[in-house]
């Protein structure tokens, strides 16, 4: 039997922020939070400035016509008109938006950015340009780093994810170590309560009715 056709795949490996030690030679002059905080500030721009490098859909068509399948993460401020239109014609497999809010305030305290409704307009436009070319990609999916300042949020991922044609929603739980941003009082890893196992059944009950993909990454697991 002749071996199966694997695809090949671009990803961006770095370390997690407030998952693992980053920054090291940096704690005694700044200590370990806001080493993490600066190094998390560098790994955001640099995801950032590849998502908006020149001739990007250059270097996607270039991929999968090779058959690779090509996704990358930003957090959609830059996703001009004219950039969503190359990126469909691109080919680009999937988008996969950074959120961590679906209100303004939320958005600013979490991102540290006033764009909350930038970024919606930016995915509005994006999926009225995908209609009007017919073209199911990119396909389009929100991530959401759940921390207990934020959960109450996700039931209004379902309608969001309606409203700008995402295709799936994803909760990550923020693991903590103590750096960063990555704090005991913020994390709900491995202790959820009531109240955040309700919240986590309705929005996936809501997102299954709106034919939409979750996943929550278990209900203990990191």
């Amino acid at each position: 039997m002749s071996a199966p056709i694997r695809r090949p795949a671009v990803a961006v490996m770095a370390k997690a922020p407030g998952v693992t030690v980053v920054k090291s030679r940096l704690h005694p002059a700044l200590g370990a939070v806001m080493a993490t905080r600066l190094y998390e500030c560098f790994l955001r721009d640099r995801l950032d400035a590849l998502s908006a490098v020149e001739c990007i859909e250059r270097m996607i068509e270039h991929l999968t016509a090779r058959g690779a399948r090509v996704l990358f993460n930003s957090n959609a401020i830059s996703l001009s008109p004219a950039r969503a239109v190359d990126l469909i014609a691109s080919g680009l497999d999937e988008l996969r938006v950074s959120l961590d809010a679906t209100t303004v305030e939320t958005y600013a305290r979490t991102r540290g950015a006033d764009a909350f409704p930038k970024v919606v307009a930016n995915l509005e436009r994006l999926s009225e340009a995908k209609r009007e070319r017919g073209a199911t990609n990119p396909r389009v999916s929100l991530w959401f780093t759940v921390m207990k300042d934020n959960i109450e949020e996700i039931p209004e991922l379902v309608p969001l994810a309606a409203r700008v044609g995402a295709a799936g929603i994803y909760l990550q739980r923020l693991v903590y170590n103590g750096l960063g941003l990555a704090t005991a009082e913020q994390s709900l890893h491995a202790r959820l309560g009531g109240r955040e196992t309700e919240l986590i059944r309705v929005t996936r009950e809501a997102a299954a009715a709106a034919h939409l993909d979750f996943s929550a990454s278990g209900a203990t697991a990191p």
